[in-house]
């Protein structure tokens, strides 16, 4: 698997723990259901920071799209894979919301897209 980071910064107010248990869950999932190419992206406006985790992989399907975020659900029954029983996602979420955030997916052309959304920090200088 290729991981690609680009070299944009966003500056996002919340607790930076909580932002890398999201992000490592995120990471991880691509990894794990996702296709061999994972880009990390990050970029802010005044109000909101932005972390996009997209790979190339099958994405989601379509009739589980909606129940993503729900405690114990699984789009995936990949052999092999251990250690995961469907809360990630779900704690994501709470978490981005309880920061003030959201976390969000898509898939768009081929990609799946999650996006952690954050309030943006003041920058310095």
């Amino acid at each position: 698997m290729k991981i690609e980071l680009d070299d944009q910064s966003a500056r996002a107010l919340g607790d930076p723990a909580r932002v890398r248990q999201i992000l490592r869950n995120l990471i991880s999932n691509a990894h794990r259901y996702g296709g061999d190419k994972v880009k990390i992206t990050a970029t802010s406006t005044k109000s909101s920071a932005h972390v996009t985790v997209v790979d190339n992989g099958p994405g989601v399907p379509e009739a589980q799209r909606e129940r993503i975020y729900e405690p114990y659900q699984r789009a995936h029954e990949s052999e092999g894979i251990t250690a995961s029983i469907g809360l990630g996602l779900t704690v994501s979420l709470q978490l981005a919301r309880l920061m003030g955030g959201d976390l969000t997916y898509r898939f768009d052309e081929g990609q799946s897209i999650f996006e952690l959304v954050l309030p943006s920090a003041a920058r310095d200088g």
